[in-house]
């Protein structure tokens, strides 16, 4: 199979075992790859951080650092969005903060229905739940895990 212009299936393509069609497509995904990691930084080396996440529910585009407990914030509130509306994350956001479980440790040691309950205007809140318990202990029990030290592949591996 050749590998067609425009919206071929390059993916079977690849998987004809043709070694010609196998080392395009891999160039072509290389290059695109590239192509947008360029313009990632020619947009943060022109922009900067953005500071675009909304810390106690505050946007603070001058922020360019957080902290630890900000940094978990931002991990629980990505596991909280999926699914819902931005609005709904900040309702259990602010529950966690009130119940002061907006916390490695706390999310990680809190009983589950509790803990549904709280983050239940995220919607998905059993699934959530446990996927946000999970992720806790996880990264809490790694050896040697700082929040610098957490990959992209890493946080991938985890359900959620």
């Amino acid at each position: 199979m050749k590998i067609q212009n425009g919206a071929g299936n390059r993916v079977a393509a690849a998987r004809t075992g043709n070694s010609a069609d196998i080392e395009y497509f891999l160039k072509k995904v290389y290059n695109e790859t590239e192509m947008l990691l360029r313009i990632y930084r020619k947009l943060l080396k022109y922009f900067g951080p953005q500071g675009w996440w909304p810390i106690n529910a505050l946007y603070d585009p001058s922020k360019k650092t957080f902290t630890r407990a900000e940094k978990f914030e931002i991990m629980a509130g990505a596991i909280l969005t999926q699914n819902t509306s931005w609005n709904n994350v900040e309702k259990a956001l602010s529950n966690l903060r009130k119940e002061k479980l907006l916390d490695i440790t706390a999310i990680s040691e809190v009983n589950i229905k509790i803990l549904r309950g709280v983050i239940r205007p995220s919607g998905f809140f059993k699934q959530k739940a446990s996927r946000l318990k999970n992720f806790a202990r996880r990264v809490r029990t790694e050896a040697d895990r700082s929040y610098g030290n957490i990959t992209r592949e890493y946080l991938l591996s985890l359900n959620g």
